[in-house]
C-alpha cells in the first residue's frame, strides 16, 4: 500500500523513488505532523536537524540497512517459487504426459488421474478438460459404480471421496443425483465419534484421521458446489479431530473414543499434517475461522473487502442460483457468521498446539507416504493462509517443495519413490507430485473460463439472463447486473457468449447511475472484486464494464488490472484508465506490448493517481 506524507519528499532524494522502501516505510508515517513513536520518526528527526554531507550520508547507511531489515521481515511465503514459474508449469506439464503415457490400471487411480489433470487445465489453460478421453472414461466408471451400488461396497472412503470431487468439478450440472448419493454414501460411513473408518470396522467405534481428511475435503467441495451436506455430520468431523488430538499436539492414524487401543499408535508428520489441515479446513467450512486478517490500511471499503471475501461479493450482497433439479440446495452458503455451535476455546487450543507441532518436527522429504504428505502440507497450507495469511512457522515450505520434487522427477515425467513405507506406484506418486505444485486447494472449487452448458444460449441484445438448472435461458427485458454477474459466477461462458453479454448490457450498464447509490455501490464491489479472480471471463468483464463506467473510484481496482497474467486484460485495464483520466495519449504502451510494458504504466499510472488523490490506497 503507497501513500503519500509531508516526509515522502525528504525521503525520496535518498531513496531515489524506491518504491518498495516507501511502500514499507508508510506505515510509520500516519499523518502530515510526525510524532516520535518509534526508532524510524526519531531517526528521521535527528536527520533533518542534519546538514550537508554528514547528513546525506547518514540517511544513505541507515535507510539503507532499514530498509533491507524491513524487506527481509516481509518477503513473501514463496519467495523464489509460485505454481505460475515456468520451472513449475514445466515440472507439472511432464508429469501429466508422463500420466497420459501411462492409462493408470484401477478405477481409483484413473479417478485421481482424472482430477490431477482438471486441476492442471485449470491453473494453466483457464479451461475445465471434460472432454479429455481419459476423464470421459472415470467419470462414466464413476457414474456406473454409483448407480450399480458397487461404490457402497469399497472398503475405504478414498474412492468415494476423490469420485465426489471429480464429479463436482466436470459435471455438477450433469450429475447432481449421483453426486447427492456420495454425500449420502459418506455420511452414512461416519461413526459416532464424526470419524470415518475402514467398511470392515463399522460400528466399532474407530475413527481413522487419514480417511477422514479425504471425507472433509470431498464435503467442502460438494458445499462450495452448492450441494447439501448435513452441516451435524461436518460438526462431528471436526469434533473427532478435536478430541482425537494428543498432548503433544499431534494425532495418531486412527482414535478410539474414551481411551481405548487403537489400531495404530505411530505418530507420522503425514497423518499429522492431515490433521491439523483437516481442522482448518473443516473450521473454514463450518465458518468458524475470520478470513485473513492480512488487510490492507483502511481495507474496509468495498473494494477490498469484496476481494477479501474471496468470491468478490460483499457480505450484504447475496446471488441467488436456483436449486439442482430435484436436488436440495445447500441455504448455508448464503449465510454469514458461524454455522453451528462450536467449542472455540478447544478450536484455538487445538490450531496452537497443532501449528507448534509442525514448527517443531517439519521437513521437507519426509521419508514415510512422502508424497501424502506433500499433498496434505499443500492443503494444510492453503487454508491456513486463508484464515491466517501465511504459513509462519515455515514461510518458504513450496520453494522446498518444489526443490525436493525437481531433484525426484524422472526423465518420463514420474516422480522418483521417497523413503521407506512409499507409494509403491508411479501415477499416484506423480498426481500427489503435481496436486502440491499446482497448488491444487487454491483452485478446487474456481471456475475455469471454459465449461459445458446444458442447453444452447440463444442471447440476443436486450435480454435479460437467468440459470436454471445449469441451463441459460434469456427473456425479453434486461434486468440489470445481478443476472450477468450469476451467469458469470457460473464459470459457463464461452468467447461468443461473452460478447453478446457485453452487448446486452449496454443499457443497463447506463442505468445504474438512476439506481439508489447502495445499490449501485455494492454492484461496482462485487466488480471490483472480479478483477482477482481466477475465472478469465470474470475478470474480462469486470475491467470493462468499470472502464466503461469513467468513475475515479475505480482506478485502483484497474490499476490492480494492469498486472494481470493475461495480456489482453492488461490492456484493456490501461485503455479504461485512459478514458477515466483523459489522458488518452500522455500515458502510452507499445503496439505488441508486454508484461514488462504494462508493469511501467502501471507504475506511472499509480504516480498519477497518487497525484490526483494523495493519501489513496491501492489493492497492492
Amino acid at each position: 500500500m503507497i501513500k503519500t506524507s509531508t516526509l515522502t519528499c525528504d525521503l525520496a532524494e535518498f531513496t531515489i523513488n524506491n518504491s518498495v522502501v516507501l511502500a514499507h516505510t508508510s506505515k510509520f508515517r500516519a499523518s502530515a505532523t510526525v510524532r516520535p513513536y518509534n526508532l524510524f520518526d526519531i531517526f528521521i528527526l535527528e536527520v533533518k536537524s542534519m546538514r550537508g554531507s554528514c547528513r546525506y550520508s547518514c540517511v544513505v547507511l541507515i535507510l539503507t540497512a532499514f530498509a533491507m531489515q524491513l524487506l527481509a521481515v516481509a518477503a513473501p511465503a514463496q519467495q523464489r517459487f509460485t505454481p505460475d514459474h515456468p520451472e513449475v508449469e514445466e515440472m507439472v506439464r511432464k508429469g501429466l504426459e508422463g500420466v497420459r503415457a501411462n492409462v493408470p490400471n484401477g478405477i481409483q487411480r484413473r479417478v485421481l488421474a482424472a482430477l490431477t489433470i482438471v486441476e492442471c487445465a485449470k491453473r494453466y489453460d483457464n479451461t475445465n478438460p471434460v472432454d479429455d478421453p481419459l476423464i470421459v472414461s472415470a467419470v462414466k466408471e464413476v457414474v456406473n459404480d454409483v448407480n450399480q451400488r458397487r461404490m457402497e461396497r469399497e472398503s475405504e472412503i478414498y474412492y468415494p471421496a476423490i469420485a465426489l470431487i471429480l464429479l463436482c468439478e466436470v459435471g455438477d450440472t450433469k450429475y447432481p443425483d449421483e453426486i447427492k448419493a456420495i454425500i449420502d454414501l459418506i455420511v452414512s460411513r461416519q461413526e459416532p465419534q464424526g470419524g470415518i473408518a475402514y467398511l470392515r470396522d463399522r460400528g466399532s467405534g474407530y475413527g481413522d484421521t487419514s480417511q477422514t481428511q479425504y471425507a472433509a475435503l470431498a464435503l467442502w467441495v460438494a458445499h462450495n458446489r452448492g450441494f447439501y451436506t448435513p452441516l451435524d455430520s461436518v460438526n462431528k468431523m471436526l469434533e473427532f479431530y478435536l478430541e482425537s488430538n494428543l498432548a503433544n499436539g499431534s494425532w495418531y492414524y486412527t482414535y478410539l473414543p474414551n481411551g481405548g487401543p487403537t489400531v495404530d499408535t505411530d505418530i507420522r508428520l503425514s497423518i499429522h499434517t492431515a490433521s491439523i489441515g483437516s481442522v482448518y479446513l473443516l473450521a473454514d467450512f463450518l465458518q468458524l475461522s475470520p478470513r485473513s486478517s492480512r488487510r490492507k490500511k483502511g481495507a474496509k471499503n468495498d473494494i477490498a473487502k469484496a476481494i477479501e471475501e474471496g468470491t468478490g461479493l460483499p457480505p450484504s450482497v447475496t446471488v441467488y442460483v436456483p436449486p439442482k433439479s430435484g436436488v436440495e440446495f445447500d441455504q448455508s452458503r448464503n449465510k454469514t457468521g458461524p454455522l453451528v455451535r462450536a467449542n472455540m476455546t478447544k478450536l484455538s487450543a487445538v490450531k496452537r498446539a497443532g501449528n507448534q507441532y509442525l514448527k517443531e518436527n517439519f521437513e521437507i522429504a519426509y521419508d514415510q507416504w512422502g508424497y501424502y504428505y506433500l499433498y496434505a502440507l499443500e492443503r494444510y497450507a492453503h487454508f491456513r493462509e486463508k484464515t491466517e495469511g501465511s504459513f509462519r512457522e515455515v514461510p518458504d515450505w513450496y520453494d522446498q517443495g518444489v526443490d525436493l520434487l525437481k531433484s525426484l522427477q524422472e526423465e518420463d515425467g514420474s516422480f522418483a519413490k521417497l523413503g521407506k513405507n512409499r507409494e509403491q506406484n508411479a501415477i499416484t506418486r506423480t498426481c500427489f507430485a503435481v496436486l502440491f505444485l499446482v497448488r491444487a486447494s487454491e483452485i478446487l472449487v474456481q471456475p475455469s473460463a471454459s465449461g459445458n452448458l446444458n442447453g444452447g444460449l440463444g442471447l440476443r441484445s436486450n435480454v435479460r439472463l437467468d440459470l436454471v438448472d445449469g441451463k441459460i435461458k434469456s427473456f425479453d427485458v434486461i434486468n440489470g447486473l445481478s443476472d450477468v454477474l450469476q451467469l458469470l459466477d457460473s464459470g459457463e461462458v464461452d468467447d461468443q457468449q461473452f460478447e453478446l453479454i457485453q452487448d446486452s448490457l449496454a443499457k443497463s450498464i447506463s442505468q445504474l447511475g438512476s439506481s439508489n447509490k447502495r445499490s449501485r455501490r455494492e454492484q461496482l464491489a462485487y466488480l471490483r472484486g472480479f478483477v482477482s479472480d481466477r475465472n478469465y471471463y470474470k475478470r474480462l468483464i469486470a475491467v470493462k464494464l468499470l472502464s466503461r463506467q469513467q468513475d475515479m473510484n475505480n482506478v485502483p481496482a484497474l490499476i490492480y488490472a494492469l498486472g494481470d497474467p493475461d495480456l489482453r486484460i492488461c490492456a484493456e485495464a490501461h485503455n479504461g484508465l485512459r478514458l477515466i483520466s483523459r489522458k488518452l495519449d500522455s500515458i502510452t504502451v507499445p503496439t505488441d506490448a508486454g508484461f514488462a510494458d504494462y508493469q511501467n504504466v502501471k507504475r506511472q499510472w499509480t504516480d498519477w493517481f497518487l497525484r490526483i488523490r494523495p493519501g489513496a490506497e491501492l489493492l497492492d
